[in-house]
């Protein structure tokens, strides 16, 4: 036996080791040298190098594989597309010659040519044996959009090249805003999962940047960010609003972009009202903090201007920026239809708006027959904030002599009840006079009448 394993032993160890390198293979491991490092997103790659070939594994953040690529070298990598506030990227070449002394990295914008190609160009940073890399800072290349190129030299003599195109993230921030609403949202897309700060300064153009003030995005999903600019922290004006957005990247760099929304003025009154909710509330956004005497004239269409106050309602000054007014219908002598709501701040037009006020849906019976013994009003559309209705009630005949006073009795959302008995006016037939009247919060009274027909 042991004849036969001298015999046989160069054979059976060549067999061993090339079952071994099968096997090794099959599994897609390589015998090489394996070089790891981490690139501009913290991310973990590993690359086997031998002898000009690479295989490149990719981790993402918890160590897990993603991909794995292998490269044919002389080759020079870049991601196909970027955007700004990522900060920079990074340019890689693979296969460049293990004695390499000088590997440089010009790069330049498409933009002007290569007005931005500076001088010297970019030093590389060996990574391993045939790896070198360098980073791209956008703060080197004006800050710009669109496509750049991407070269590398090796002792003098030109390697291989690739492009990337850098892209403006994407801002959400509304063209203007309504100064009511108090803020607005900025949201920003596309930021790199290696950002971990976004900072955002904002100011208006009023009065340069006296109001400046910096905060900190908050993530709300991979590669979003959003602030909340309140125009409380901005002294309540309107007009432009500018924000910068900045982020810094793993190596240092940094990069903005500029964003712009107007915030205007406005005046807000309800669209429609009805006569029984006695008055509603006019409000002027947006007001200069200095103003002095805010004044809300109001007038109906009927009649043109028959019913327009002098002098003018005065405003109430609500907070810095906002003062308001309320008009009673019964300064208009309770007119149905459209009114006009103009605002005068210091002797100068502000704005205006309009409001429609419309009768309250009543439901009463044309006829009733004295044998009913009763009939019942129903009141639609009665604002929530209106505690009480009270009725007045009498008969045609001998004027007020029979006049009842009673209350309502609220029966649903915005509806009230109420029961007259015949008794009460001594069964008379002819005609019933109700009218209705209500009080609102600021002490505004207002009425409205309705009719009905007792027969025998």
């Amino acid at each position: 036996m042991s004849v036969l394993i001298e015999k046989y032993y160069p054979k059976f160890i060549i067999f061993v080791l090339g079952m071994l390198l099968f096997l090794i293979w099959d599994n897609g491991v390589s015998l090489a040298v394996q070089y790891n490092y981490k690139g501009s997103t913290g991310q973990l790659s590993s690359v086997d190098y031998d002898d000009g070939t690479f295989i490149i594994y990719k981790y993402d953040f918890n160590g897990n594989l993603t991909s794995k690529s292998s490269l044919k070298t002389p080759v020079v990598q870049a991601p196909a597309e970027a955007t700004l506030l990522d900060s920079s990227y990074e340019v890689y070449a693979y296969g460049v010659k293990k004695e390499a002394k000088n590997v440089t990295f010009p790069t330049w914008t498409d933009f002007h040519g290569n007005d931005d190609l500076a001088s010297p160009w970019l030093a590389g940073e060996k990574v391993s044996d045939g790896i070198w890399k360098a980073v791209v800072p956008f703060s080197k290349h004006n800050q710009e959009s669109g496509l750049y190129y991407n070269d590398v030299w090796v002792d003098g003599m030109y390697f291989g090249g690739t492009t990337t195109v850098v892209k403006r993230n994407v801002v959400q921030i509304p063209e203007k805003v309504n100064f009511k609403d108090g803020s607005y949202d900025i949201i920003v897309h596309g930021g790199s999962e290696a950002i971990t700060k976004m900072t955002f300064y904002t100011w208006t153009e009023a009065n340069g940047q006296d109001d400046l003030k910096q905060q900190t995005g908050q993530k709300v999903s991979p590669g979003v960010w959003k602030i909340t600019v309140p125009l409380s922290e901005h002294s309540f004006e309107t007009g432009t609003y500018t924000t910068h957005i900045y982020t810094i990247d793993s190596f240092g760099n940094s990069t903005g972009i500029g964003v712009q929304t107007k915030v205007q003025s406005s005046v807000f009154a309800p669209s429609e009202v009805y006569l029984l909710d006695s008055s509603y509330e006019v409000y002027a956004y947006g007001v200069k903090k200095d103003a002095k005497n805010v004044t809300f004239p109001t007038w109906t269409a009927y009649n043109n201007q028959d019913d327009l106050a002098y002098p003018w309602v005065a405003g109430e000054k609500v907070s810095d920026g906002i003062w308001k007014a309320v008009v009673p219908l019964n300064k208009h002598n309770n007119e149905s239809g459209l009114y006009y709501n103009d605002v005068w701040v210091d002797g100068v037009y502000f704005g205006g708006i309009t409001t429609i006020v419309k009768t309250n849906m009543i439901i009463i019976p044309d006829t009733v027959s004295s044998r009913a013994g009763s009939y019942e009003i129903t009141i639609e559309n009665v604002r929530e904030d209106i505690s009480k209705l009270t009725f007045y009630t009498w008969t045609e005949l001998q004027g007020q002599d029979d006049i009842k006073q009673s209350g309502g009795q609220k029966v649903s959302t915005g509806t009230w009840k109420i029961t007259i008995p015949l008794s009460e006016h001594n069964y008379e037939t002819g005609t019933y006079i109700t009218h209705i009247y209500t009080t609102d919060l600021f002490g505004n009274s207002s009425g409205i009448g309705v009719k009905t027909i007792v027969t025998k």
